[in-house]
């Protein structure tokens, strides 16, 4: 039997995309996003392991390491990357300084158990979901926490992230499936085997898992009226830092939820797999649909007594 293997780059928004990367069917030239996202992945990573290194030096030799990684996948950088190097690198040095002046405090109070760790949970007996997270923690609760580092143009609504299949992937493999943790000490609430570390059940913290909008750690441009972290309306200044809630965007998945979490991979292999996946040429936050589609924070029942409300029927 062959093992189909699903990755969370296979949760494009846009299945059809994500089939013709599977097949190769790329022109292999990378912009300036992709390229300042692997970067700033790069970079963070090695700033988690060397607070105190000097942040161009670490942006310096992320842009090198994202160069030669895309040498490997026979991928280059487009034209307007490589003319415009330097503002890459001013960008995302700002980005690190704020990261390390405002994030790094959160977590040194938390234990850092590796970036970019290799995760593996079964989906049925021909299909497995194999990726990474950027960041794993541990907070003096002994709560897992995954941190998934993304550079997009918007941010997205918690409504939205709700509904984030990588992101609820995450979750249900730290509940259902393997985590491989570089350093194997003994960890409060987790287990291993041959294969790798898991969490164990039992009345322990749920793990969470939040996406970090890095974009958000750049000042305000302008000036800007909206809610502080306290949740009390405030004016930020020109060059004012925004609110650590735009950055930290966290998704309370619920434990219910890890079978429909399941459910919804497994669809998107089916998808795949059958070659003729559906394209969707939009967000959801302008999606007819939304209704109908499963939020992962919340349990399937009160989930279905809400649509009930709204005159859904199912």
């Amino acid at each position: 039997m062959t093992m189909f293997e699903l990755h969370t780059s296979d949760f494009d928004p846009c299945p059809g995309r994500a089939l013709l990367r599977r097949e190769g069917k790329f022109d292999g030239v990378s912009g300036m996003a992709l390229f300042r996202g692997l970067t700033a992945h790069s970079a963070l990573e090695a700033l988690h392991h060397k607070p105190d290194e000097l942040l161009s030096a670490i942006t310096s030799q992320a842009i090198d390491k994202t160069a030669s990684q895309m040498e490997e996948e026979g991928r280059t950088p487009s034209d307007a990357v490589m003319n415009n190097i330097e503002t890459l690198m001013k960008e995302v040095l700002v980005v690190l300084e704020s990261y390390r002046r405002r994030i790094l405090p959160i977590t040194s109070q938390w234990t850092l158990l590796g970036t970019e760790l290799p995760i593996y949970w079964e989906l049925g007996d021909d299909v497995h979901l194999s990726s990474h997270i950027d960041a794993l923690f541990i907070n003096q609760e002994g709560q897992a926490i995954v941190w998934d580092w993304k550079w997009r143009k918007d941010a997205l609504a918690i409504s939205d992230l709700s509904r984030n299949l990588q992101l609820a992937c995450y979750f249900a493999t730290l509940c259902d499936g393997l985590v491989s943790i570089p350093d194997f000490r003994i960890l409060k609430h987790w287990d291993s085997d041959e294969n790798g570390w898991y969490w164990q059940t039992g009345d322990f913290p749920t793990p969470i898992v939040a996406w970090i909008d890095l974009p958000s750690l750049k000042p305000y441009t302008r000036k800007t009226e909206t809610q502080d972290d306290d949740g009390k309306a405030r004016t930020f200044l020109k060059g004012d830092d925004r609110p650590l809630s735009r950055v930290i965007r966290t998704v309370k998945h619920h434990p219910q939820q890890i079978q429909s979490i399941k459910n919804a991979a497994l669809r998107r292999a089916e998808m795949l797999m059958s070659g003729q996946p559906i394209y969707i040429p939009q967000g959801c936050s302008h999606c007819e649909c939304e209704a109908f589609c499963p939020r992962f924070d919340i349990p399937p029942k009160e989930y279905y007594n809400l649509g009930q409300e709204k005159g859904v029927h199912q």
